[in-house]
């Protein structure tokens, strides 16, 4: 059963709490710890944290567990480190225990943070959604890389109207006088014009500065220079 909202989505795993089941979009405190799949025995994922198990070395040392304490990868996701049979193995927090609550991860499918915050693992904020929800959702919540563009390499602000409105239906902020000079390099070149670099940024900057002088310019006109 799918949960009202969230289109294309995998349904979250409810938790039994004193006997009622919560409602649609509620926060469940999930108290549990349960297996990490691949290393039952050896660790589990409870709200958010995974932990190791009690356990003997190869030496017959008693090692005691712990709850694990994550990296934190430069993209803002939680990376553990689990070993099994002497193997060390990376992987990401979110992906354990969303396997964990939620089951496999279907084919094509990617886990989702339903608040945008890549370092909230609590199973209530993970489900299985397609990569273009995924997109969608980090637009929605500021924190797509689009979306933090102020500026293009040549310096000229990404706002309205220099923003190509195709692109940005799509979540990308484009240079819309960037893109107008190469189409324009494009034509002159074709000519037989040999066009340098010096030339091609002058030309993003003369688009850029009528463009945001006249904003109802056409974009053929700026593409042709007219």
């Amino acid at each position: 059963r799918r949960r009202p909202g969230r289109s294309g989505s995998i349904p979250l795993r409810r938790v039994l709490v004193g006997g009622t089941w919560p409602v649609a979009d509620s926060v469940v405190a999930v108290d549990e710890w349960t297996p990490v799949p691949g290393y039952e025995g050896l660790y589990e994922a409870g709200q958010g944290q995974v932990r190791s198990l009690d356990r003997v070395d190869s030496r017959g040392n008693r090692i005691k567990g712990r709850v694990l304490r994550p990296g934190v990868l430069s993209s803002g996701y939680h990376l553990l480190v689990l070993c099994r049979d002497g193997v060390r193995r990376p992987v990401k927090a979110h992906r354990v225990i969303a396997e964990a609550f939620h089951g496999p991860c279907p084919d094509g499918f990617e886990v989702r943070h339903l608040d945008g915050d890549k370092g909230n693992n609590h199973p209530d904020n993970l489900c299985y959604g397609t990569k273009s929800e995924n997109q969608s959702d980090s637009i929605a919540h500021g924190t797509h890389k689009e979306r933090r563009k102020t500026h293009c390499p040549h310096g000229h602000e990404l706002a309205e109207p220099n923003l190509i409105p195709s692109k940005l239906a799509k979540g990308h902020r484009d240079c819309r006088a960037c893109n107008c000079a190469r189409q324009r390099v494009r034509l002159m070149e074709g000519r037989g014009t040999a066009v340098s670099e010096h030339l091609r940024r002058q030309l993003a900057d003369e688009a850029y500065h009528d463009l945001m002088a006249a904003p109802s310019v056409s974009w053929g006109n700026l593409a042709r220079g007219g």
